[in-house]
């Protein structure tokens, strides 16, 4: 298959059946060369961030708005410019395919200007289904001049994320007002679209421009975490999703404030998470065109669920509900198909659910039934009738891949704002920068949200979490990414609070924390988790028993002797859910010229899974984050 026959059957899978007989008809235009070889003869092209149809366009000889199927004209040689509403989107040279990418000069699908162009269309849909293309009604298109002459915006800097923010916070409000949205005549009021979310849809339309077969037709899902918790008790299962050909946006986290005094059941308390998870599955509902979500809920995650499907008009919304090892009820929350998924030792029951329990000789950790592949399978065959293809992570097929997440005040959950966020490539032999300019920089606002950046895949990277006040730092350091992630957690807390405060601190040690959303067990013999660091074990019988369900070990120099006492474990971290802890001295060199090597080796089988760390002073960095995935690299993802 030719790339014009290629992109027409892939421009046809973003469109509704009609549209699709609308490029048929215009496959005419693009056979052979995809465009006239005779200088001077009229061609066509179609614009792409899902199609868009009533998208003005301008050339030395041509104008008009971009039809039904997104389709525009041009001369050979001619370069075509885009507006809307006379916001100047840019211009390309005439081509076949243009999408917001070839709008902007030498930019890639990340760049400020290239998402909010993405933005600024999809936020202007006429119905808001992005699945079936993006339509910006002569009444919309009007809409938008009116408040572009009152306003002058004909000259729109989309590379200026701020002055982009509040723009489009004025011109959607002021298109609610004129009720052009087709939600509007319910009383429904549109929002502008979110820079991942953009993205995410943007990249959808790329990738099946090259040929990835993505299932528009499979609802949204929805995970909400437990306590203790957030979306990285998802991130696996999302890119599971993603690899049976769930599209980006299909899949979403709702993710809430679980810190001390967080009562599920507290009215005024469920009210407002209420009022939040709704707004997130209105979101998906009106961007996918589904009429119902899946619903995932996780430990405490399923409290709150329950409250949430308590509600007639909620439970509406919700096709199927997944129950993952959390709350015992005596009926079937809001009379929804309930699949519950049970974690060790557990005798409760969802009464009307099917009920799924892990074999005794086989116990499976609390934390691992939310993010293991055999989870997955479950989930997957619950929601869909029918097995996945597959439950493995693949690797990316490019040398790069694409993350984005979220830099959060935890347990929390709220935006990490003021801290700045660096991301540098590290040699993975000693975890040392590559170089001393970072590849990625970013201030992080009151919602977190950090990326989409490329990097290269399987490669190893610091994440250096800045604070405004000096000796407050964090760095996290994860295994290479072998797959795009979006729901990537760099979690932190404020300087005097959380249990990081409890963190021993001197220029002669290094700070340590270890988590992975999968326990580590030290009691289980042939089935334990070795755990070692500098070649100490640190994961036993005193600090990972079974029912310790630990997923977060803090090592440090108690006291700041330059001793290590292993005979115990930290009373002050072991006492806490998911936590434990160690009295172990690494030593710190001032430059962090030295290597910390974290090594385990997994439960079950499997490579061993090795991080390698500089070993920063904890008066400078407080902490050093060390997150494994919650699976065992095996050689079908190598």
């Amino acid at each position: 298959m030719d790339r014009n026959t290629r992109v027409l059957t892939a421009a046809r899978g973003l469109r509704t059946p009609a549209v699709g007989i609308a490029l048929t008809l215009l496959a005419g235009c693009f056979s052979g060369s995809g465009s006239s070889s005779r200088s001077g003869e009229l061609s066509q092209g179609i614009f792409v961030d899902s199609v868009v149809a009533g998208l003005s366009f301008s050339t030395a000889s041509q104008q008009g708005m971009t039809d039904a199927a997104g389709t525009f004209e041009y001369r050979p040689g001619e370069s075509v410019s885009f507006a809307v509403g006379g916001i100047r989107l840019g211009s390309a040279a005439g081509q076949e395919l243009i999408t917001p990418v070839e709008l902007v000069p030498d930019a890639d699908p990340a760049d400020a200007a290239v998402v909010n162009i993405a933005r600024l269309l999809q936020s202007l849909d006429a119905d808001g289904n992005l699945v079936n293309g993006i339509q910006i009604s002569a009444e919309i298109d009007q809409a938008v001049a009116e408040y572009v002459q009152q306003h002058r915006l004909e000259e729109l800097d989309f590379g200026d994320d701020e002055v982009f923010e509040q723009v489009m916070a004025g011109l959607v409000a002021s298109l609610n007002q004129a009720g052009v949205f087709d939600e509007n005549a319910a009383a429904r009021q549109r929002s502008p679209r979110g820079r991942l979310q953009a993205w995410q849809h943007l990249q959808d339309s790329l990738a099946q421009l090259d040929g990835a077969e993505l299932n528009h037709q499979r609802l949204p899902v929805l995970f909400i975490h437990g306590g203790a918790g957030s979306a990285s008790q998802f991130e696996s299962q999302a890119q599971r999703f993603r690899a049976n050909g769930y599209p980006l946006e299909h899949v979403a986290v709702y993710e809430y404030n679980t810190a001390t005094g967080q009562d599920p059941f507290d009215p005024e308390q469920a009210a407002a998470r209420n009022a939040k998870i709704n707004a997130i599955i209105d979101q998906l509902l009106l961007s996918t065109g589904a009429q119902k979500i899946n619903l995932v809920g996780h430990s405490m995650g399923t409290r709150v669920s329950l409250v949430y499907l308590s509600e007639e008009e909620n439970a509406a919304k919700v096709g199927r509900y997944v129950s993952v090892d959390g709350t015992e009820v005596d009926h079937l929350p809001g009379n929804v198909p309930t699949l519950a998924l049970w974690g060790q030792y557990v005798d409760r029951s969802v009464v009307g659910a099917e009920n799924v329990y892990p074999p005794a000789e086989a116990p499976v950790g609390h934390i691992e039934v939310a993010t293991s592949a055999d989870s997955f399978e479950r989930m997957y065959r619950f929601f869909n009738g029918e097995a996945p293809e597959t439950s493995i992570i693949p690797q990316a097929e490019g040398e790069q891949v694409w993350i984005a997440g979220k830099a959060h005040i935890f347990p929390e959950n709220i935006g990490a704002e003021g801290m700045t966020l660096e991301i540098y490539e590290s040699d993975p032999n000693t975890g040392l920068r590559l170089s001393d300019v970072p590849l990625y920089r970013h201030q992080i606002d009151a919602d977190g949200a950090w990326g989409p950046v490329r990097i290269n895949r399987d490669a190893t990277h610091e994440y250096a979490l800045l604070h405004p006040e000096p000796g407050n730092d964090q760095y996290f350091y994860r295994e290479g990414y072998g797959q795009d992630s979006f729901l990537v957690r760099l979690n932190t807390s404020l300087p005097g609070t959380g249990v990081g405060q409890y963190l021993h601190r001197s220029a002669a040690h290094t700070n340590i924390i270890i988590g992975r959303d999968k326990e580590l067990w030290g009691d289980q013999g042939d089935n334990n988790d070795r755990l070692t660091v500098n070649d100490v074990e640190v994961v036993t019988e005193l600090t990972a028993p079974l029912l310790q369900r630990l997923s977060s070990l803090f090592l440090h120099d108690r006291d700041s002797d330059q001793r290590s006492n292993l005979a115990a474990p930290d009373p002050l971290f072991h006492r806490l859910p998911f936590m434990s802890g160690l009295d172990l001295f690494l030593p710190a060199s001032p430059q962090a010229s030295e290597t910390i090597e974290v090594r385990l080796q997994p439960r079950g089988g499997g490579a061993d899974q090795v991080i390698n760390v500089p070993n920063w002073p904890s008066d400078g960095v407080r902490s050093i984050s060390v997150q494994f995935k919650d699976y065992a690299p095996t050689a079908a993802q190598d």
